[in-house]
This record gives C-alpha cells, sequence and structure tokens, in this order.
C-alpha cells in the first residue's frame, strides 16, 4: 500500500510541475520542486525507518528533509528513536526534519526535547513555537511550569507567544491568578496575552470589562488605554480625548490617544487637536512627530503656518524634515522658506534626545554593534531620498 500510495505521488508530481511550468504558472520555488520530487523517489525506495533516517542525514536540500521527516513519521513508534536523534542532530536542518516529523508523530520523550529545543535552541525557535502552539495541550504543563518559574517580563512575554488564540482552562486559570500578582511584570504580561486573545474568549464582554477595571491601577493605565484603542469602539473615544485635553498626560498615552482619535475621530476633531498640538508654547516636539505621522492628510492653513514654522525653527532635524515633507501636499509657493533650510542640511551624526522614532528603537534595540553600521546606512538612504523630494518640490515651486 505504501509504494502504490508513494507512486500515486510521484505521478501527480510529474503532471502538475509539468502543467506548472508549461502553462508558466510557478506556484512552487524551482528549488523546492525539485526537492519535493527527490523526496518522493527517495520515499518509493524507502523500506524502513532506519533508511528514511540515513536518507535526510545524507540529503543536501532543506525541503526535502522535511518531506523525508514527514515520511519518517509513517513509521509510528518504530520512527521514535530516530526522530530524537534528528532533534539532537548537530546540523539544524536535521533538527527541522526531527521537528516536521514531531508533528505527527510523537512521544512524551519527543515532546519533552521539542520544548527542550524552544527554550535553548534559536536556530529552529520559530518551528518549535509554531508546533508546541498547535499541539499546545500536549505541552500546556511543561509551559505553566516555565512560566510559573520565570520572574523576567521579557521571558514570560515571549513564553505567552505560546498560547493559542483559544487558551485552555489551565493557561487561562494561571492568566486569572497572574492579573492580581502583586509583581508588575507579570500582571502586564497576563493582560496583554488577555487581550491579544479576547475575541477567542468564551465571554469577551465579561473579561473586556474586567481588563478595563484596571485603568484604576496606575502602573496599568497605559496598557489598559493600548487594549482599548485597538480593542473598543467609537464610544471609547471620549476617555481618548479626556487624555489628550490633559496637559499632565503621558507621552506614550498621548501616543494611544492619537491614534484612537485617527481611528474613531471626525476631521473636525483631528484638525483641532493636530492644530492644538503643532501650536503650543513651547511645542512638545516629540508628540509634534508622532502627530505629523499619524495625521498626514490633516490639513489647515493653521497647520500650514505651524508646519512652516517647525521646519525652520526646530531644533530636530528630524521633526524638520517630517515638518517640510507634510506642507508638499499644499502646494503652495508660500512654503518656499520652509523648505530652504532642510533643503541644504546634511544629515546630523545622530537623532536629536528628544525625539522618538518610534522605527529606529525597535530596529536598533539589542542589535549587536555589526549591525549598526547598516542602519546608519539606511538612516542616511532615509534622509536624502526624503530630502530629495523635499529638493524636487522647492524647484517646482520656484519655477512657477
Amino acid at each position: 500500500m505504501r509504494n502504490s500510495s508513494v507512486h500515486h505521488q510521484f505521478k501527480k508530481f510529474i503532471i502538475t510541475s509539468f502543467l506548472s511550468f508549461a502553462l508558466g504558472l510557478y506556484f512552487v520555488p524551482v528549488n523546492a520542486v525539485f526537492a519535493q520530487g527527490n523526496a518522493i523517489r527517495k520515499e518509493s525506495k524507502i523500506g524502513n525507518a532506519k533508511e528514511t533516517y540515513e536518507s535526510i542525514l545524507s540529503s543536501k536540500w532543506l525541503q526535502e528533509k522535511k518531506d523525508l521527516g514527514k515520511h519518517l513519521a509513517g513509521f509510528e513508534k518504530k520512527s521514535h528513536e530516530y526522530i530524537l536523534k534528528l532533534l539532537d542532530d548537530k546540523n539544524y536542518w536535521n533538527r527541522l526534519s526531527g521537528i516536521e516529523s514531531a508533528e505527527i508523530e510523537s512521544s512524551p520523550d519527543i515532546r519533552k526535547k521539542i520544548f527542550s529545543l524552544y527554550e535553548s535552541d534559536h536556530m529552529t525557535r520559530s518551528a518549535t513555537q509554531d508546533l508546541i502552539t498547535k499541539q499546545f495541550i500536549n505541552y500546556e504543563r511543561r509551559f505553566l511550569n516555565l512560566l510559573k518559574n520565570t520572574n523576567d517580563e521579557k521571558k514570560r512575554k515571549d513564553l505567552t507567544l505560546l498560547i493559542p488564540m483559544q487558551i485552555p482552562n489551565l493557561t487561562m486559570m494561571q492568566m486569572e491568578e497572574d492579573l492580581n500578582s502583586k509583581n508588575i511584570g507579570i500582571r502586564k504580561v497576563a493582560f496583554q496575552a488577555l487581550s491579544l486573545r479576547i475575541k477567542s474568549h468564551p465571554n469577551p464582554e465579561g473579561l473586556d470589562s474586567r481588563l478595563r477595571s484596571y485603568i484604576k491601577d496606575p502602573a496599568m493605565k497605559s496598557t489598559v488605554y493600548k487594549h482599548i484603542q485597538k480593542n473598543g469602539t467609537k464610544n471609547d473615544l471620549d476617555i481618548f480625548l479626556s487624555v489628550l485635553e490633559d496637559p499632565k498626560s503621558e507621552f506614550a498615552d498621548n501616543t494611544t490617544a492619537l491614534r484612537a482619535l485617527k481611528k474613531w475621530g471626525s476631521v473636525e476633531q483631528e484638525t483641532k487637536v493636530y492644530q492644538r498640538i503643532l501650536s503650543q508654547k513651547p511645542v512638545d516636539e516629540k508628540l509634534a512627530y508622532i502627530a505629523i505621522q499619524i495625521f498626514p492628510d490633516t490639513r489647515s492653513d493653521k497647520i500650514q503656518t505651524q508646519l512652516c514654522q517647525l521646519s525652520k525653527t526646530s531644533s530636530s532635524q528630524d521633526l524638520r524634515l517630517e515638518s517640510a515633507l507634510a506642507l508638499i501636499p499644499y502646494n503652495d509657493k508660500r512654503n518656499i522658506p520652509c523648505f530652504e533650510r532642510i533643503a541644504e542640511e546634511t544629515l546630523e551624526p545622530s537623532r536629536a534626545p528628544n525625539i522618538v522614532d518610534a522605527a529606529a528603537v525597535v530596529l536598533t534595540f539589542g542589535i549587536a554593534g555589526f549591525h549598526k553600521a547598516k542602519i546608519e546606512r539606511n538612516r542616511r538612504s532615509n534622509f536624502e531620498t526624503k530630502q530629495s523630494r523635499i529638493k524636487s518640490h522647492l524647484i517646482h515651486l520656484l519655477k512657477e
């Protein structure tokens, strides 16, 4: 039966590949096509688990190794010792092949090894994470034991990525317990895990109400605002308008409120808030920078005037650049003086410390020194591209 099935697979592969090439429908990368073909041919000649394991070791193609890994699982319990060998192999392609096998055929020892790889092997982390999430119920107790023994907030957050969208009962009980922890990091991680999965919860309204109640907790307030902005409705807009009107609101909360305003506010409300941010004395440059990013299509004479002022006088080159870019759609000759300074500038060696570029923060956080040169090249390229747009528009205005 196995040889007949493999023969059928091979015939199907040949026909599909021929049609794909003949019609120009390149649904599968060429390397993957050949690897799949090789795997099918090898499968037709393999009669036991040991031979399959040896074929995996000798294969030069990752996709072929993965396909043979699935084939290995077909030998059921006879495959277990070879799956464990693959998961222990020094070659991470072979470990990936073992993970493919473990998704189909498993045992307590195999599951223990998979979880161990998840903890220690960054080369296969994505594959083991996917497998554990798909079969979470089989790994839940190991997950909970590790979570309970981990106090580091980042490690706990990484661990909660394993939880499927529909949270099993034992894990839900642990999340509920963590919400009441005295440790703020543990509370935040549990909150974020539940917020992310709220739509799959059996009682989303009840969970939402509970999560919102943490707004009374000063240490959780910013996290609750983010939850409401992501999962709330237009009826929540007043919460965020109040945040924006409060001069004591923190920068992170104002940023979340601006996103909520963009999501639910009217043009009139956007214009009013945008104008107020740009015209503050002194201007909050961090908030002005964020507002320019969030409201690129919100325009008025007052906004135009304030953007022009910022493009000429801001202490931050980032803000001068973005203010000038935001003026281009006005296509107004009165903006010529607003473009002249930034059009002649060279890239400053470092960003002004009071401007937060979220993208740059994400890209640079924790990256080794040898990546910094690449990031700096990207920053220079980004500056020069934007400055080129400004110069072209300035030339256009001067010709009119």
